[in-house]
């Protein structure tokens, strides 16, 4: 298990973050800012077929609506989902292969706001 908590450094607009776990059952965790704004979830499951490990980040925030006016609360999330067969893949090559997906996105030619931008 990873340490508890977890911190993780600032990144502009974002303020660094301490993620608590506030629920874990032996196949992943649910993590919390002391804000309650962001959530981490870990999942991880072992198949006949292989592994699955799943990561989301999710912030909840206070947003008008544009069109009534009004407050509502509104979320948003990111989330990785990695499967792995049984066999073929050692440990560098399954870390090499999210790598691969996350050095795509920080890419200059693609970039996250690319991506968010509906480039493809």
């Amino acid at each position: 298990m990873l340490p508890d908590p977890v911190s993780i450094a600032a990144h502009a607009p974002t303020a660094a973050l301490v993620m608590r776990v506030i629920k874990s059952d032996g196949y992943g965790t649910e993590r919390r800012d002391d804000a309650g704004l962001f959530t981490i979830v870990t999942n991880h499951d072992k198949t006949k077929s292989g592994d699955r490990h799943y990561l989301k980040v999710s912030e909840v925030k206070d947003a008008t609506d544009p069109y009534t006016g009004t407050t509502k609360k509104q979320t948003a999330s990111v989330s990785i989902s990695v499967s792995i067969p049984s066999f073929g893949w050692t440990a560098a090559q399954q870390a090499a292969l999210v790598a691969v997906l996350t050095d795509y996105l920080a890419d200059a030619e693609v970039t996250v706001a690319g991506f968010l931008n509906f480039q493809s």
